[in-house]
């Protein structure tokens, strides 16, 4: 029987999952740019599905729609990332 894991446990998973999908984006737009750069390939990078990556973050389909600019997903990120400390 396995072990039912704790509130803490899954927050602290949550939280190394949602840090490893803004390395992934980081890297993804890092090495193919703004226009090169799919939620597909940041979701193959993290080993989760595309639906995956956008439970995490929303508006990632918003940043890849066209809806913002490459400079306005760069921020997107940088503050994502300084939000998730804090949690």
């Amino acid at each position: 029987m396995t072990k039912e894991r704790s509130p803490a446990e899954r927050r602290a998973d949550r939280l190394a999952r949602h840090e490893r999908i803004l390395d992934a984006g980081l890297e993804t737009f890092a090495a193919e740019g703004y226009r090169g750069t799919t939620l597909d390939e940041i979701a193959v990078r993290v080993g989760l599905t595309k639906t995956g990556v956008a439970h995490h973050f929303p508006a990632n389909a918003a940043v890849k729609g066209g809806f913002l600019t490459p400079g306005d997903a760069a921020t997107i990120v940088a503050n994502a990332r300084k939000s998730s400390i804090g949690r």
